[in-house]
């Protein structure tokens, strides 16, 4: 009995290990995922100049690699909102979208704003090489001294990502020129966007816009009151009773109204008429 006792103890204790490791290996599959299947193993740190060369494409052009670092440092010190580029020969495995959402998350977190480009060199992805992932953010923008909080939404970012493309598609050529370009672009654009004045009620063009829709709303009512006017006029016309005149007639040949104007008309027979 109590060698059937250590037995049964034994087994338990086996059990409990396996379900134990079992647990230890599903967690840390969990823990490895990120976003888009990518693992959290396979992503490197956020790069400290921006830039995470992984493809060396600029390892024959450090005076570029410098220039685009440069622009990136600008950027994010002018507005508060970084931008990394990461360059790859591939990712096959989740795909150029996938990898800059995961990238994005890894190393931004929750941040409200934010965007990474990934940039594959490999030339069989074709015409369309280069893919983000971004989110909107709140920039600070000053004017007349004072910091008004403005927003960038992720339709405007896309819409600057579709320009600086096409500014830059002559340069396909040369990716470490294209893919600069394209980074200078952006630079610009958001910098630009934060430079510009937000749009109050109070500016000329609002005012001349309001002015002429006030106008225009005017304009409609008196010609409706007009209108009005012309339509009462005639319904009063058309509904208005009209009466002969009284007539003082003096009598003729014994008939109480015969002495005003006669007519005479003559019937020739009928035998004649044949």
């Amino acid at each position: 009995m109590q060698q059937k006792n250590v037995y049964h103890r034994g087994v338990k204790r086996i059990f409990l290990s396996i379900a134990a490791c079992w647990l230890v290996l599903c967690a840390g599959a969990f823990a490895q995922t990120d976003v888009g299947g990518v693992k959290e193993s396979e992503l490197p740190p956020a790069p400290q100049g921006y830039v995470l060369d992984d493809a060396g494409l600029f390892r024959e052009r450090p005076e570029m690699l410098a220039e685009v670092q440069k622009s990136l440092m600008k950027l994010e010190q002018d507005t508060g909102y970084p931008v990394y580029l990461a360059i790859y020969y591939n990712v096959y495995e989740d795909g150029l979208q996938n990898r800059a959402e995961a990238l994005r998350t890894a190393w931004m977190g929750e941040k409200a704003g934010g965007m990474v480009l990934v940039y594959q060199l490999d030339p069989v992805v074709g015409e369309n090489p280069v893919s983000a992932y971004f989110k909107g953010s709140v920039l600070d923008r000053a004017e007349n001294g004072e910091e008004v909080s403005g927003i960038i939404s992720g339709q405007m970012l896309k819409a600057m990502l579709t320009k600086v493309k096409k500014e830059a598609k002559d340069k396909k050529e040369n990716q470490a020129e294209y893919i600069s370009a394209i980074i200078f672009g952006i630079e610009r654009e958001i910098i630009d966007y934060n430079k510009e004045t937000p749009a109050s009620w109070m500016d000329s063009d609002n005012l001349k816009l309001m002015a002429t829709f006030v106008g225009a709303i005017v304009g409609l009512a008196l010609l409706g009151l007009l209108a009005w006017k012309l339509f009462s006029k005639s319904v009063a016309r058309a509904s208005k009773a009209r009466h002969f005149p009284e007539i003082h007639v003096s009598q003729r040949l014994g008939a109480p109204y015969g002495g005003g104007w006669l007519s005479e008309t003559r019937f020739v027979p009928s035998s004649s008429r044949e």
